[in-house]
């Protein structure tokens, strides 16, 4: 897993750093947790702005963006596995609010890094999903795809195939349509 990027070596809080990791929170959000939505343009821009706060007011943000997207995937994971649990209805609400969305994650988060201590292979690929859209926006390639993609499935991890997937689809037609 290549976790070193250009936009680290240079300057680890640059205004287009921060940019990139907001845009590709949301739109890692999006996937996970509202599949089947198209954003009004002003939600999208008030959960950026809300990502790049956060982004923003962190010590590191690669490792704020980090604990963001395993937060967000440890959602997705309480959703699918849990029939009574909602979140909230657009990712500003789920961002800003204590109940049904992020802030909810928090303990979830950190019983995942206890785990982590004794199994440091527990849910890596919750990271690796993170890294993996992360470069694969900083250098969309043929092999970065690839990589992942093969990575994804020789860890039997088609679900995490599958978000990296539409991220790309997503990040692609974005990028190259609008």
């Amino acid at each position: 897993m290549n976790v070193t990027n250009q936009y680290q070596i240079n300057n680890h809080s640059s205004k287009e750093y921060i940019t990139v990791l907001a845009n590709c929170t949301l739109q890692l959000a999006i996937a996970a947790l509202w599949p089947n939505i198209v954003l009004p343009s002003r939600e999208d821009t008030a959960a950026r702005h809300i990502i790049t706060n956060r982004l923003l007011q962190a010590v590191d943000p690669y490792k704020n963006y980090l604990e963001i997207c395993q937060r967000i995937l440890l959602s997705r994971e309480e959703l699918v596995c849990n029939s009574g649990y909602r979140i909230s209805s657009s990712p500003s609400l789920y961002l800003l609010s204590d109940k049904c969305g992020y802030f909810e994650t928090a303990s979830w988060y950190e019983e995942l890094l206890e785990l982590q201590k004794t199994k440091p292979l527990f849910k890596l690929s919750f990271r690796a999903l993170a890294e993996s859209v992360l470069e694969i926006a900083e250098e969309p390639t043929a092999d970065n795809f690839s990589y992942w993609t093969n990575w994804f499935k020789e860890n039997n991890l088609g679900d995490e195939l599958m978000l990296f997937q539409v991220f790309c689809a997503t990040d692609h037609y974005k990028t190259n349509l609008l």
